[in-house]
């Protein structure tokens, strides 16, 4: 007890819960530099965006979802466990895309590699993440 009576006295907490917010910012910018990649290239034309663009953003929002509350379930297994998001998320804290599936060509640009998408062979349709009911 005098442990914590002695760190609230010298700001050892108080400068932990100071620093605490800025986790978050440094966890999440990859995330949040990948869909500002992904915005920034669809509004570059005037054309509608790509559905695998939407579909990398959605999982992207979902990884940044699960780093801001903890909750699983916003985590799709049978799309994001095949792209390696949900199993970097889980075992490491950071998310991490099957380079199979999703490449990074340079700093301002990605490929999608659709042919590998995981496929739903029930409904005979690629799993989405945006679209799911």
């Amino acid at each position: 007890m005098l442990y914590y009576i002695h760190s609230f006295r010298h700001g050892h907490v108080t400068d932990m819960l100071q620093a605490f917010p800025a986790i978050y910012t440094w966890m999440t910018y990859p995330l949040t530099m990948l869909l500002d990649l992904i915005w920034s290239a669809g509004h570059s034309s005037n054309q509608l965006p790509r559905v695998k663009d939407i579909e990398l953003c959605s999982i992207a929002e979902r990884a940044l979802n699960f780093i801001h509350m903890g909750n699983t379930s916003v985590l799709l297994s049978r799309l994001m466990k095949p792209l390696w998001t949900s199993l970097g998320l889980l075992r490491d804290g950071w998310p991490s895309f099957n380079p199979r599936l999703v490449h990074f060509n340079d700093k301002k640009s990605l490929d999608i590699l659709i042919k590998r998408w995981p496929f739903d062979e029930k409904k005979r349709v690629p799993i989405s993440s945006a679209y799911v009911g």
